[in-house]
């Protein structure tokens, strides 16, 4: 009777100090679930893209966008959201309005010098943005 209640009390205090570590662990909350061999890293350390490998929820501003798993996704140096294929559509306020963007395109945000946040909706499905060349802006909104 005694082995049986230290074991219980040893795998109770085991589990409790995994909890406590993983609640406390930043770098856990803020990983990004990438597929092997798909990461790219900015000479700085900070992930530049890779291709997902669950469905991602990205924050930026106030705007949710719902990434989709097995498509990349990709970020500025400062580690700030960039650009992703969406998992679902989504709608984007700005003070004017609402644009649309539907699941399966891309979507891709950019934040000028001034603050002020550009998001571009690409029709086709594309498989990273290096550039924002060929892109066109639907919504501007201030940070």
């Amino acid at each position: 009777m005694k082995l049986v209640v230290w074991g219980l009390t040893a795998t109770i205090t085991v589990a409790g100090l995994l909890s406590i570590d993983l609640s406390l662990s930043p770098s856990a909350r803020a990983s990004i679930p990438c597929e092997a061999d798909t990461i790219n890293n900015f000479s700085n350390g900070s992930l530049d893209s890779c291709v997902l490998q669950t469905n991602v929820n990205a924050e930026l501003n106030n705007n949710i966008y719902p990434c989709q798993r097995g498509k990349w996704i990709a970020f500025d140096e400062q580690g700030r959201f960039r650009s992703c294929v969406l998992a679902t559509g989504v709608e984007l306020r700005n003070g004017r309005g609402i644009a649309s963007c539907r699941a399966n395109y891309g979507v891709s945000v950019s934040i000028s010098s001034r603050g002020n946040q550009f998001v571009s909706c690409i029709e086709e499905e594309f498989t990273q943005i290096i550039g924002d060349t060929k892109l066109q802006p639907v919504l501007q909104t201030s940070k």
